[in-house]
């Protein structure tokens, strides 16, 4: 019998040393304004990247997920506060002063999520998918584009002051075997 606890207590330990997690901070966030001049169509989107770490590269990835606290933000929406967010790969490079094109995105991929802002709390988008397809090297590394999506109500409006938030707070969490 303590040889049997003794080897579940071995393989407890091996697969805790075998899977790992990782923060990594953004490289560089970007708000996008639409060139359109009806904001009941097109609404301004975030681009944002992040490096992964050489020791997820190859990895089983089991999580990630995009962390961004909304701390002293004052968003603007009508209705319940609930937002919904498209967040598609970004399809070529781009910097923080020459940032992404509403169209360099590539929309045969896209993740949703359901945000509810009246809550106050932090975003948590989970990107398990996307980070997997960069570890697998299935895709390139541009980044997400994030967008809000119009359900029947005004385009939410991203705050100005939100970028600052994703530069200087917003997290990718990754956990890996």
């Amino acid at each position: 019998m303590r040889l049997i606890s003794v080897l579940i207590l071995a393989v407890m330990c091996f697969s805790w040393a075998i899977s790992g997690e990782v923060a990594v901070d953004l490289d560089r966030a970007a708000m996008i304004m639409p060139d359109n001049e009806d904001p009941d169509i097109y609404g301004p989107r975030i681009a944002v990247h992040f490096s992964l770490p050489e020791v997820v590269d190859g990895a089983d990835i089991t999580f990630a997920e995009l962390y961004v606290p909304l701390a002293n933000i004052d968003f603007q929406y009508d209705g319940d506060g609930i937002l919904e967010i498209q967040a598609q790969n970004i399809s070529s490079d781009w910097s923080e002063e020459n940032a992404a094109d509403f169209n360099d995105v590539d929309s045969s991929t896209f993740y949703t999520y359901t945000i509810d802002l009246s809550a106050g709390e932090a975003i948590h988008m989970d990107i398990t998918e996307f980070i997997k397809s960069l570890a697998s090297e299935e895709a390139d590394n541009f980044g997400l584009m994030l967008m809000p999506i119009k359900l029947d109500q005004n385009v939410f409006q991203f705050p100005r002051n939100i970028i600052s938030l994703f530069s200087n707070s917003a997290r990718v969490k990754i956990v890996y075997e």
